[in-house]
């Protein structure tokens, strides 16, 4: 029963086990039980379930058993299918509109309809005629349909596509009991022009694919519906694609944003999940959570998930408050950060409404309402995903989590700053600079001495370490070579945290072995604008050193410098 309970903890995705032992049959039946104590079975599930981190499922719901909340939307939607509407589902990354289509296909293909779920993640790189020959089998596999179709024996030419996805149609829902069809499209952004894949990002896909769908809902409304799923609703919002055609689902379709979790929702979802894994979650500790995440299911779940891995020694059941929160939650957030930059780094498809989220971190609510005035369909937007929200004194971020995050990601960003604090953000900026090149020419070098060692098959060659520190000398000056062989630095101290190598130096060993070591890492023809950059970083004025006699870093010359920065920050940041 050990290993059963050891493949529970460690596999979050397969069902719970409960393991009884043959002799144990004895107490397998009985009721017995002390007041205020569980029975032996009961006691069993609960040690079994505990084992599990329930909250750590990352994939999409397929089930109704751990999928919360939602129901006004799904009945939305069902309602819209049978009145012969079309609909949009849209929201944040990772906020369950994949697991809502789920839950639509469970409702839907029990009852009078059925559905066909296409996922444009992966169809993006298929042609539009492939997509809706996929549609008709897919259509006809669900119905249980033994009608020929031409789908099946060929793949439909361009030319006359949309005549036989429609004749196709019709011979497939014909040849059964009558069953309307809702088609729904998830991740839609990926076959949506500016923002898809292949031919649908530049293409003219888009507008012959959702020309056949429309005519065929528009047209039928009593045999089929289609619904599509995605972060953003530009996809029913604009007018043109390439500023010459047409969208044919302009307005076509209603939008709906996924809402996040109120208290109910999510004091249910906790609790419920919570339960079988031995956690329990104060009122306090529910409040705590929307403050801090925003009613976002995903990300309050795999916070729990967090704070169970830190709680995995106590004795459970255990009892989550406020307190419990407040030590524990910089070890939950930074076990999100990734799902924080996923969520937030998809809103970059959207240029715009990424670049307002920006105007709020950096230049403030004031400057942010400036903009809203002519932006209104921006805001409209932001405010459906639940990331922003209008209070008393003006816009705000709405999510804790994530104006943490945005507020890290763009410190470096903020414009008006003094001469102090641009003193100041040079200086830590090129410190950390330095610190993360050094690894990147240590980790670089040793890579590149031992492909010259496995490629020549000379075990006697010059030892690794050896044949770097060889490396930096004759990237130096005559002049520092001497001066630094004679203190006798190992490799390893030569570029570690008490290097008494410069920033030019460090620019000059790269350049030296560009080939062998960095070229990779950079880009093959990369090689000048790190030098440029590295130099330019290094003779700004005050730039990070402490040089009492540094003149003023003029604006200019500070945003310039920022820019170079930033490239090798967003090169380095996981060394």
């Amino acid at each position: 029963m050990s290993k059963i309970k050891t493949l529970l903890s460690e596999n979050n995705d397969i069902p719970a086990t409960i393991p009884f032992a043959f002799h144990e049959g004895g107490a397998l039946f009985s009721k017995e039980k002390n007041i205020g104590e569980a029975t032996f079975v009961e006691q069993r599930f609960r040690q079994s379930f505990h084992c599990q981190d329930l909250f750590c499922y990352r994939n999409p719901l397929k089930d109704d058993s751990l999928f919360y909340g939602r129901t006004s939307i799904l009945a939305e939607c069902v309602g819209r299918h049978r009145a012969g509407e079309n609909t949009g589902v849209f929201g944040l990354r990772k906020s369950g509109k994949t697991s809502v289509l789920y839950a639509l296909q469970r409702q839907l293909d029990n009852n009078e309809s059925l559905s066909i779920l296409v996922d444009c993640n992966r169809f993006g790189l298929n042609r539009w005629n492939q997509v809706l020959g996929h549609i008709i089998k897919e259509y006809k596999r669900k119905l249980g349909s033994k009608v020929r179709v031409a789908a099946e024996e060929i793949e439909y030419d361009p030319k006359n596509a949309q005549q036989l996805f429609t004749d196709d149609f019709f011979r497939v829902y014909e040849s059964k009991k009558s069953r309307k069809a809702l088609l729904m499209f998830d991740e839609i952004e990926r076959m949506t022009p500016e923002t898809g894949t292949g031919s649908w990002r530049s293409d003219d896909d888009f507008i012959h694919f959702w020309h056949a769908i429309r005519n065929l809902t528009q047209l039928h409304t009593d045999k089929c519906t289609y619904l599509i799923s995605g972060t953003n609703p530009c996809a029913l919002e604009s007018t043109y694609w390439f500023n010459r055609l047409e969208n044919p689902i302009f307005q076509h379709a209603k939008p709906i944003y996924l809402p996040s979790f109120g208290f109910e929702e999510m004091k249910k979802m906790l609790n419920e999940i919570g339960f079988y894994m031995g956690l329990e979650f104060k009122d306090d500790a529910i409040y705590y959570l929307l403050q801090k995440f925003g009613g976002h299911p995903f990300l309050t779940r795999q916070a729990c998930s967090g704070l169970n891995k830190l709680l995995s020694d106590q004795s459970k059941p255990i009892l989550i408050d406020n307190l419990t929160w407040s030590k524990h939650i910089e070890s939950s957030l930074h076990h999100i950060s990734s799902y924080l930059k996923l969520i937030v780094d998809a809103l970059r498809f959207f240029p715009d409404e990424y670049e307002m989220l920006k105007i709020m971190v950096t230049e403030g609510s004031e400057t942010f309402e400036e903009y809203a005035v002519n932006n209104r369909e921006l805001i409209h937007h932001l405010e459906g995903y639940g990331i922003i929200s209008k209070t008393p004194l003006g816009y705000e971020i709405a999510i804790d989590c994530i104006r943490d995050h945005l507020s890290s990601k763009w410190k470096y960003s903020k414009r008006g700053v003094s001469q102090e604090e641009k003193e100041l953000e040079l200086s830590g900026r090129r410190n950390r600079l330095e610190r993360n090149i050094r690894k990147l020419i240590k980790r670089s070098l040793k890579q590149s001495a031992r492909n010259r060692k496995c490629n020549n098959g000379d075990e006697s060659a010059m030892p690794i370490d050896e044949f770097c520190l060889n490396r930096v000398y004759r990237s130096l000056t005559e002049d520092r070579r001497t001066r630094l062989m004679n203190k006798d630095y190992s490799f390893d101290d030569l570029l570690g945290g008490q290097s008494p190598l410069f920033l030019l130096e460090l620019s000059s060993i790269i350049s030296k072995n560009w080939v062998e070591g960095f070229s990779s890492f950079f880009g093959e023809h990369q090689k000048e604008r790190v030098r440029l950059y590295l130099g330019d970083i290094n003779s700004t004025e005050g730039g990070g050193r402490n040089d009492c006699h540094a003149k003023d870093i003029s604006d200019s010359d500070f945003e310039s410098v920022r820019t170079k920065f930033t490239y090798f920050e967003e090169l380095l940041e996981d060394e």
